[in-house]
C-alpha cells in the first residue's frame, strides 16, 4: 500500500505545529479533505484513524497514548477533551514531552503494519506542546462537544480505562434490575 507520488504531506490545518494546549480543555483538530493523498490506494476507506504519541523531547522515545478510530476523511475536523488521565500527563515533567498526532488509514494498524513502518511518510504529523492552566485541576469540565469521538487503546477499550466500561455495564445491570422489579 503506497500514497506515493503524495509523501510527507501536510494535510493537518490546525493547530499548528508547536501550539501549545492545555489540559482539561475540548479541543478541535481539522485537515485538509481534498488534497490528492486521500484520494490514494492508501485511504482507500474513506475513514482515517488519529493516533496520539507522547515524545520525549530528548531521547526521542514514544509511548502510544490513544487513538481516534474510522473518522469518515470528507468530514475534516473532530472534537476531543484533552484530559491528564487519558494522555498521561504530569505535573511533574509535561515539560520534557511534545504530543504528534499521526493520521493514518482507517484500521491500518495490524501486527504486519506498526506505527513506526511506512505510515510516517505520508502525512506529517502535528507536533504540540500540552501544558496545565493556572487553574488546574484533575476534573475534566463537563461540557461535551456533540461530535467527540471516544478514543480507544490498543484492545479497542475505552483510552479512560477499563473501569469506565465497568461501571457502565454495572449501571445496566441496576437499571435492567429495577425494570424487571417494576413488572
Amino acid at each position: 500500500m503506497s500514497c506515493a507520488p503524495y509523501t510527507n504531506t501536510t494535510a493537518f490545518t490546525a493547530p499548528l505545529n508547536n501550539a501549545t494546549w492545555y489540559i482539561n480543555e475540548y479541543r478541535n483538530i481539522t485537515w485538509d479533505a481534498t488534497l490528492p493523498v486521500f484520494t490514494t490506494s492508501y485511504f482507500k476507506s474513506g475513514n482515517i484513524d488519529i493516533d496520539v504519541i507522547k515524545q520525549h523531547r530528548v531521547d526521542l522515545s514514544e509511548e502510544w497514548l490513544v487513538t481516534y478510530k474510522n473518522i469518515p476523511i470528507r468530514e475534516p475536523s473532530f472534537d476531543f477533551l484533552v484530559h491528564a488521565n487519558s494522555w498521561n500527563f504530569s505535573l511533574s515533567d509535561y515539560k520534557q514531552y511534545v504530543y504528534k498526532f499521526r493520521m493514518l488509514p482507517a484500521g491500518y494498524l495490524t501486527d504486519e503494519h506498526t506505527r513506526s513502518s511506512d505510515i510516517q511518510s505520508c502525512i506529517q504529523p502535528v507536533i504540540l506542546n500540552f501544558a496545565p492552566p493556572d487553574n488546574y485541576t484533575a476534573t475534566p469540565p463537563k461540557k461535551s462537544p456533540t461530535n467527540a469521538p471516544t478514543p480507544t487503546d490498543r484492545e479497542g477499550n475505552n483510552a479512560s480505562g477499563k473501569k469506565g466500561t465497568a461501571i457502565y455495564y454495572g449501571v445496566l445491570a441496576v437499571a435492567a434490575a429495577f425494570a424487571v422489579v417494576a413488572l
